[in-house]
């Protein structure tokens, strides 16, 4: 008898974890679309710590996506790794986010000059889109096609400065930028960071 008065409430309390971790993880949303990063930031904190008390696997590994990107957005390539790295297991997220997850570790460790792991992780998020596109739900294929495109483009430069590093080329000597795309899981109209 007492194990169903126990499910009950650890059902409840789950389910509101979640809908606070949505909600707050929507302001965050809402604030970034209006350029209001900081207060972004907060609210997306806010969320993933209720997700990750929670074991809220799908809305935590959404969230570590989303805050890496606005880290690296605004130049904290660093701090998206750490966050990066406190995503959860990779086979325990859909594909859609498993790609986001590699794209913005690939950009951080471009932006902090490691060309190599760049263009592996680069390569490893091409041959995820590969396998499961054009299965990947709630994404547009025109979305999944310029971020592939992108990661092509971004791959190919990468093959560039690593034949340039083998020729001897001093790595201090080559200039990069990261110039990142709109991201393929955030809505297309009036969109502008």
């Amino acid at each position: 008898m007492k194990d169903k008065d126990i499910q009950p409430r650890s059902l409840d309390l789950t389910h509101w974890a979640r809908q606070q971790a949505r909600l707050w993880m929507l302001e965050g949303d809402r604030a970034c679309l209006g350029r209001q990063f900081i207060k972004g930031l907060r609210y997306y904190q806010q969320a993933l710590e209720v997700a990750e008390k929670h074991r809220l696997l799908d809305l935590q590994a959404r969230l570590c996506r989303d805050l890496a990107y606005v880290y690296v957005h605004h130049g904290a390539a660093d701090k998206a790794l750490q966050v990066l790295d406190a995503a959860p297991a990779f086979h325990e997220v859909e594909p859609e986010i498993q790609i986001g997850l590699l794209v913005n570790r690939a950009s951080a460790l471009l932006a902090l000059r490691d060309f190599r792991g760049s263009l592996a992780t680069a390569r490893k998020a091409l041959g995820l889109i590969g396998e499961h596109y054009p299965r990947i739900e709630g994404t547009s294929s025109l979305a999944m096609v310029a971020t592939s495109s992108a990661l092509l483009r971004m791959a190919g430069k990468l093959e560039r400065v690593m034949d340039l590093l083998e020729g001897g080329v001093n790595s201090e000597r080559i200039q990069i930028s990261v110039e990142l795309t709109r991201p393929y899981w955030l809505p297309h109209e009036g969109f502008q960071w």
